[in-house]
Order: C-alpha cells, then sequence, then structure tokens
C-alpha cells in the first residue's frame, strides 16, 4: 500500500501541470452487526488508514491528509450506530456527508494556494536554469512562466489572513492540521 501510495503522488506531482496533490482519508464505515458492515466490510480496517496516509504525505512533502475520517467521527462518534451524513448502507456519504467533505477540501485548498500569483507579483527565488526540485528545496513556487522574463522560481505569495467572518465554520468543517503540544 505504502509503496503504490507513495508512487501514485510522486507521479502526480511530476506531470506536466505541476499540480498540487493532496491525500483524504476517508469516511469510516459505519457497522451494524459486531463489528463489521453488511458488505463484509471491517471499519477497522479504514480506521487504520490514517497513519499510511500521513506517512504517504510526509514522504511526498504535500499536505497532511484531509480528515474526513476525524469530522465524521466528531459529528457521529458511534460507529457501530447510523450517522446523518451516511447513506442508509453506512459506507457512502449522502448529500450533507457530501457538502462536508466538499467544504473540508475547499477550505484546504485554499489555505494551499500561495503560489496563484499574478505574473507581474512574482518575484524570483532562483537563477538561471533552476530545476524545479531545486526551486521547492528553497521553499519558492516553480511554474513555466514563458519566455518573456516572468520568472519561474519565484517566492510565495505572503500569507492573506482571514477576515473574521471567513472563519465561522463549524466543529465538522473545520479539519485537524496539527499534533498535540503544537503551539504558535
Amino acid at each position: 500500500f505504502l509503496g503504490d501510495y507513495t508512487d501514485m503522488v510522486e507521479f502526480l506531482k511530476n506531470i506536466s501541470s505541476r499540480p498540487q496533490v493532496y491525500v483524504m482519508a476517508p469516511p469510516p464505515i459505519y457497522t451494524f452487526y459486531k463489528g463489521h458492515h453488511v458488505y463484509g466490510m471491517d471499519s477497522r480496517i479504514v480506521a487504520r488508514l490514517i497513519e499510511p496516509l500521513e506517512e504517504v504525505s510526509r514522504a511526498t512533502n504535500i499536505p497532511l491528509p484531509i480528515s474526513i475520517f476525524n469530522a465524521f467521527r466528531q459529528h457521529c462518534p458511534k460507529l457501530s450506530d447510523k450517522c446523518g451524513w451516511m447513506a442508509p448502507d453506512g459506507v457512502h456519504p449522502n448529500a450533507d456527508g457530501d457538502a462536508v467533505i466538499a467544504g473540508l477540501t475547499l477550505a484546504t485548498i485554499r489555505g494551499d494556494d500561495r503560489c496563484s500569483i499574478r505574473k507581474e507579483d512574482k518575484k524570483d527565488c532562483g537563477f538561471a536554469h533552476i530545476t524545479q526540485t531545486q526551486c521547492k528545496e528553497r521553499g519558492c513556487c516553480y511554474a513555466f512562466g514563458g519566455f518573456d522574463g516572468t520568472p519561474w522560481c519565484f517566492k510565495k505569495a505572503a500569507v492573506k489572513f482571514a477576515s473574521k467572518e471567513e472563519c465561522i465554520a463549524t466543529d465538522e468543517q473545520k479539519t485537524e492540521c496539527g499534533y498535540a503540544g503544537i503551539s504558535g
């Protein structure tokens, strides 16, 4: 699993459009009979996917997984019960669950969008013939800028803090982005 997933992420990171790659921890399986779902799926296996996904994220230098699993567990903590964000089968999200997933995904993407900068605002961060790897190692953005003098390796945009109105979110819309003991 780890090797294949890591290879897939590296492949996606290196395609010509250089996308920002994210992984997502799936929602839990809500079980109905002695720890197993009616399809024979084991909720404990899905619950154990979070750690390997975090390992893939660290190994490939991408953001930590979007924690759909944690959002669903906070909303519906008992895996042996039915969850209002899941279809009756307990495996697939319903429209409410889909909305939560979409909201968390959007919040994550918006938070990582410091490389989407107008050409005229790009400030050089490299040197002639710098590679994408060298640029990223400097903590900078890399994007083909044409041959008009626009830098291909450029500094990230300054962090733009959200207004108070933009920060209103329910607990279900929030996702973990740190670890125990983090400060600042």
